[in-house]
């Protein structure tokens, strides 16, 4: 048997006493073997952790989750975890006052959403072609005919801020090459890291290309053009060719504070810089330290930045403080790290355009 010291991620996750560990409540259980002996080794206590946040994932029950999914959302953490941006410091672990636990991450999301039967529209007709899609893939297609923002999470874990007015489409099951989503209107896209598979929004005639970023894409039918804004990461924006006989602008690579413009008419692309304080991207920063705050505080800041309704309690949770340090996670993700500190009777569910906050309390 491997010696404990030299444990990675992959040892953790097929060891049967760990596993057991983490699904009785891990950390909370302050006299258990595995709890003494991370806090004795500090430096395997990191790992651990990493690993820990893989078990609760795959754990978590959603209803009408593509098969997929779970394979994808630890693909998707075992690559962050091997391949660590170097530009990001490193944060001490959370810790959450007065639940003795870390916070986990968990990659897990997809609440509210539901799934339309086959759809033989033009606009899978443009997935198919661009081999986004996996052939006789179910499309999910969700309107926002609300005046407020929308969340919805997508199959890979990536998450998408749906604007009023606009419509997006999707598969129910990414493929195995390409992920590929169809949108008419205006959208905020938070989108996992994942270089086997490049992340592609068709809009029309344009086409955004993406590994892993934050970006928003206006493209709504009625107007003549259309604009791509980065906030993080790195895009690149092409035009479609649909027009016959039209040359086709080359393809513009954009990174933070760009943006380009797509004249539909004359398929070109212009390339400009802008503020993002002044743009229509949410208010959000690259990490949030939080130091014995109020959840209720912490959840109506997240509400701001990213415009969304978030509904709370906040009799249940008056009493209840995060010491937590968010990175760039996705919105979804973000919930799932404060409910988890929080305590195990606490979740969020998607309603409509409102995100709910369900909880029994403080530890609870």
């Amino acid at each position: 048997m491997k010696d404990f010291s030299e444990y990675e991620v992959d040892d953790y996750l097929g060891d049967p006493s760990f596993r057991e560990w983490v699904s009785n409540g891990g950390f909370r259980q302050q006299q258990a073997v595995w709890t003494k002996r991370l806090q004795n080794n500090p430096e395997q206590k990191e790992i651990a952790t990493q690993a820990r946040q893989l078990l609760i994932a795959t754990a978590v029950k959603e209803a009408d989750l593509p098969e997929r999914f779970v394979e994808n959302i630890i693909d998707n953490t075992l690559y962050e975890i091997r391949n660590p941006r170097e530009e990001q410091p490193v944060y001490p672990l959370r810790s959450f006052r007065p639940v003795w636990a870390a916070a986990s991450v968990v990659l897990l999301i997809l609440a509210g959403l539901w799934f339309l039967r086959q759809n033989d529209t033009p606009r899978k007709d443009l997935l198919a072609d661009k081999k986004a899609v996996p052939a006789n893939v179910a499309m999910v297609e969700k309107n926002n005919l609300t005046a407020h923002v929308i969340p919805v999470a997508l199959p890979d874990g990536s998450t998408v801020l749906l604007q009023p007015a606009s419509r997006i489409s999707f598969p129910e099951a990414f493929g195995d090459e390409k992920r590929g989503v169809y949108l008419s209107g205006q959208a905020f896209f938070e989108v996992t890291k994942d270089p086997q598979r490049p992340f592609y929004v068709f809009a029309n005639e344009m086409v955004t290309r993406v590994l892993g970023t934050s970006f928003t894409v206006s493209a709504f039918d009625d107007r003549s053009s259309f604009t791509v804004i980065v906030k993080t990461g790195k895009v690149n924006v092409s035009s479609s060719n649909k027009g016959k006989g039209q040359k086709t602008a080359p393809a513009i690579d954009l990174t933070p504070n760009q943006q380009v413009t797509f004249h539909r008419k004359e398929l070109s692309l212009v390339r400009s810089d802008v503020k993002i304080s002044a743009a229509p991207v949410p208010a959000t920063e690259n990490f949030y330290a939080f130091n014995d705050a109020p959840v209720t505080e912490i959840f109506k800041k997240l509400s701001k930045e990213y415009d969304v309704n978030i509904q709370i309690e906040e009799k249940l949770l008056a009493e209840c403080a995060l010491t937590t340090t968010l990175m760039d996670e996705p919105l979804f993700v973000k919930l799932k790290i404060i409910c988890e500190a929080i305590g195990p009777g606490t979740n969020f569910s998607v309603l409509n355009d409102t995100i709910i906050i369900n909880s029994k309390g403080c530890n609870q």
